[in-house]
């Protein structure tokens, strides 16, 4: 596997689930940790140095992304 995107909520809702902290942002955090305990069970690694998360938009294969 070479590159994973992870495409946060479209809708963003702005409840605080926690102080400074709203669902939209938490629901996308439970999201990456699904993906990771799922990689984790194949005994696929992530290489950190390439690795960019929670980010309004990304550049893929010349493209951006948001």
């Amino acid at each position: 596997v070479d590159d994973i995107a992870i495409k946060g909520s479209v809708e963003k809702d702005e409840t605080e689930v926690m102080p400074g902290i709203r669902k939209f942002i938490y629901d996308h955090i439970l999201n990456i940790e699904e993906v990771l305990r799922r990689l984790d069970k194949a005994n696929l690694t992530v290489n950190a140095l390439k690795t960019v998360c929670c980010v309004r938009e990304i550049n893929v294969i010349g493209y951006v992304c948001s």
